[in-house]
């Protein structure tokens, strides 16, 4: 004797943009033209996968400046690493940081994709810079007394490893 068929749980409908609000819509239609999921989202702007569905969804009425900002941030850094790259639109009612009083403006709210991923890419090469330095700093603590001389030709030869766009002590 066969059972009663399992029952199929009904997908409720997509929600139009009206539904969702213009802060709602744009972070779904974001979300959606960038292939990014909730959790990945959340994981890089540090919130939960509850809070960012209620973002997009539009139930979440009042979000943060700061989250809403990250969030632009890393749609930024996404659209910008597409290819071909993929233009992001600020968030409905978020203030530019540049028009904050006392606020100086965040790279990721004023640059185009290509501008942005030149920065990131600039910043790359400062990591590195960095981490050579710090061992090249770890080597010549080893010594007795490092010589003040050998100290700066080192940090001068990882400059010149990274180029000088990277110098960390000018």
């Amino acid at each position: 004797m066969e059972g009663p068929a399992p029952s199929r749980r009904r997908r409720a409908p997509r929600k139009t943009d009206a539904e969702r609000g213009p802060l709602g819509a744009w972070a779904y239609n974001t979300m959606v033209d960038l292939g990014l999921s909730d959790e990945q989202i959340a994981e890089r702007v540090e919130a939960s996968p509850g809070r960012i569905r209620k973002i997009a969804g539009g139930s979440e009425r009042d979000p943060s400046a700061r989250l809403l900002r990250a969030m632009h941030r890393y749609f930024m850094e996404v659209g910008a690493a597409a290819d071909p790259p993929i233009p992001v639109d600020r968030p409905p009612g978020l203030e530019p940081v540049d028009n904050m009083a006392g606020s100086r403006p965040h790279p990721g709210d004023t640059l185009d994709p290509a501008a942005y991923t030149a920065l990131l890419d600039r910043l790359d090469r400062q990591a590195i810079a960095i981490t050579r330095l710090a061992a090249a700093i770890e080597r010549l603590t080893g010594l007795d007394a490092p010589d003040p001389q050998a100290v700066r030709e080192a940090v001068a030869a990882e400059e010149r490893l990274a180029g000088d766009s990277t110098s960390i002590l000018r």
